[in-house]
């Protein structure tokens, strides 16, 4: 009621004092300030008021306070997995997975259960793209992409913890207020990933020359990650990477100037065996930029908590 009454500008706010009368109890009255939870108690007072002006005496005894009427209403968890093999050509794999609150092993108390709703979705795809290219070009190009996502609803509202979501968004009258909440309560994570490795045009001389086709090789990378909670409007991270590599292996036969020696004894058998390379096995040179890029933005939970709306993200 005080948060209700807090947005419609009456006055209220979680400075001053919000007194109630007790619905079950009309001669007692409750009292709130600031904005507690009952998930972050550490320390608990009971006073006795005397509003009289006369001097009482009395006994008071407080036995075996304690909570009670846990929640146990369960919740229920679903996956499926799906792997499609499409030859040697290309390969898919897509899972999926739903919790909801609630849901817990056979052999985990109330309070290791699941108190959020999650969803996750992930994509995986393995392609040769050469493959769908004319043959005559011999061009090999090996493609990957993810789709990694990560949805975590809030079964109870992140700015009043002991309240429950549902019950927070009913007491909004606008929906721009309700898709404020909403986006504020919800926690996603996603990733993009693509990149290609090695790609090539497959063409080389039967004895390999510097100028073939196939020894040049080039890749590119880039992924993309955003996050938001409660307390993160974005986070976002870009990571790009570009490569180009040069690989040429000679294939020559080395010198052997002392194997015409007709002797195979003592140290002339190991001079005879001798021979030197002219040339380098193996040259390569390769090169690679590579580009990061971060950016984050946390929220004015201040703000929203003082009655200002907040734009959806």
């Amino acid at each position: 009621q005080r948060n209700a009454e807090k947005r419609s500008d009456n006055g209220v706010t979680f400075l001053t004092p919000y007194s109630q009368p007790d619905p079950q109890k009309p001669n007692n009255t409750l009292t709130i300030v600031g904005n507690p939870s009952l998930a972050e108690v550490k320390v608990m007072m009971i006073g006795i008021r005397n509003r009289t002006n006369n001097t009482k005496a009395g006994e008071v005894w407080i036995n075996e306070l304690r909570l009670s009427d846990f929640d146990e209403k369960g919740g229920w968890a679903a996956q499926g997995n799906l792997y499609v093999a499409l030859s040697d050509i290309a390969t898919i794999n897509v899972s999926g997975r739903k919790e909801t609150a609630g849901f817990g092993a056979l052999d985990q108390s109330l309070l290791q259960r699941r108190n959020d709703d999650l969803t996750s979705i992930n994509l995986a795809l393995n392609v040769d793209v050469g493959r769908f290219l004319p043959r005559q070009s011999q061009i090999k190009a090996p493609l990957y992409y993810s789709y990694p996502s990560q949805s975590v609803a809030a079964q109870y509202d992140p700015l009043n913890q002991d309240i429950l979501l549902s019950e927070s968004l009913r007491q909004m009258d606008h929906q721009s207020e309700r898709d404020s909440l909403l986006n504020i309560a919800t926690t996603i994570q996603t990733s993009k990933n693509i990149s290609i490795s090695n790609a090539k045009i497959d063409i080389k001389s039967k004895n390999p020359m510097p100028y073939d086709p196939a020894n040049f090789t080039c890749g590119y990378s880039y992924s993309q990650n955003h996050y938001r909670n409660p307390e993160t409007e974005y986070d976002n991270n870009i990571n790009q990477q570009i490569q180009a590599a040069y690989s040429y292996t000679p294939r020559i036969n080395p010198l052997e100037p002392f194997k015409n020696i007709k002797s195979n004894s003592g140290w002339l058998k190991l001079i005879k065996s001798l021979n030197f390379n002219y040339l380098p096995n193996n040259l390569q040179i390769s090169s690679g930029m590579m580009r990061n890029y971060q950016e984050a933005q946390l929220r004015d939970l201040n703000a929203y908590m003082s009655g200002i709306s907040e734009s959806n993200t």
